[in-house]
């Protein structure tokens, strides 16, 4: 009956580009309920179903009142995360990583991926704003001259799960057959063992956020 218990957060078409944010508003700084800092009317692309939502959730929203999750950064929003989904490369001993704010070169093999976003200056940066809520068509690729040096990548279509998947099946192969190193072996046991620690710390970090 898990799955009967979930309720739908809300629904998201667009990224709202022109959405600003003035810098003295600053989302994360305050409590999840006084988040609520655009009027509904000014959000066009997305829309929360409050009435669904427990009351200390109903105003937990991403940048400039964007569409969120409420376990997910307030910087951020659903589609702005989504839409780096790609897949890693491979880096080779010696490679420049791009994607490194050091732009250093590993002695090892490295799996890189897309940032996710960049929180530091994330959501009221207007002109960082502008790289990372951009509308971004289904299967296209989040290439920018400001993301990992202009780097190009193939898109995986919103699915960062599926990127994770890639990243962890390349670090398990490509790298560790460069090193010599035999892929690890996980037992039923252990994975069964690490998903009930992750769902222990769940309800805690959850607590955290309201």
């Amino acid at each position: 009956k898990g799955w009967d218990a979930l309720v739908p957060v809300g629904l998201s078409w667009g990224n709202d580009p022109d959405l600003g944010l003035p810098p003295a508003n600053k989302p994360w700084a305050n409590d999840p309920g006084d988040r609520g800092i655009t009027p509904p009317e000014l959000v066009h692309e997305s829309s929360m179903f409050t009435s669904l939502r427990p009351p200390y959730l109903r105003k937990d929203l991403g940048c400039a009142g964007r569409l969120n999750g409420p376990a997910d950064n307030p910087h951020s929003s659903c589609l702005s995360c989504h839409a780096t989904a790609s897949v890693p490369k491979v880096l080779q001993p010696g490679e420049r990583d791009a994607c490194s704010s050091s732009g250093d070169e590993p002695d090892t093999c490295r799996v890189i991926q897309v940032p996710i976003m960049d929180f530091s200056s994330q959501c009221g940066n207007a002109q960082t704003d502008k790289i990372w809520f951009r509308n971004i068509v289904g299967g296209t690729s989040i290439e920018s001259d400001h993301i990992c040096g202009g780097q190009s990548w193939v898109s995986l279509d919103y699915s960062l799960q599926l990127g994770q998947a890639l990243m962890n099946y390349l670090e398990t192969t490509k790298c560790n057959a460069a090193c010599g190193t035999p892929a690890p072996q996980v037992t039923e046991g252990q994975a069964k063992q690490l998903l009930q620690d992750q769902k222990k710390q769940l309800p805690a970090y959850l607590n955290t956020r309201r």
